[in-house]
């Protein structure tokens, strides 16, 4: 029978800002600043690991990207329907 066992604890920080808009680049500056924080001033912990949620989301409106095809998306905005011209019906 299949049992579940906690393997290993974590604990998640957010930051106090949002990182919309900016660069992944300079987003992932700050969180590794705020990881060696955390290293530096807490007791107790073996590391701090900076690992980025991601989601796949239209090039064109950033809407969630909701189907199998990797060029066409529902048609959820207008640039999505005109991109995928005749090949909308195509899935992977």
């Amino acid at each position: 029978m299949r049992e579940r066992r906690v393997v290993e604890w974590s604990v998640r920080v957010l930051p106090d800002r949002p990182f919309y808009g900016g660069s992944i680049e300079s987003d992932n500056d700050t969180c590794q600043e705020i990881a060696k924080g955390i290293l530096r001033h807490v007791d107790g912990v073996r590391s701090a690991t900076v690992l980025p949620d991601i989601e796949n989301v239209c090039s064109h409106c950033g809407e969630p990207w909701t189907e199998r095809s990797d060029t066409y998306n529902g048609g959820c905005c207008g640039a999505d329907e005109e991109a995928a011209g005749d090949g909308k019906d195509e899935t992977p």
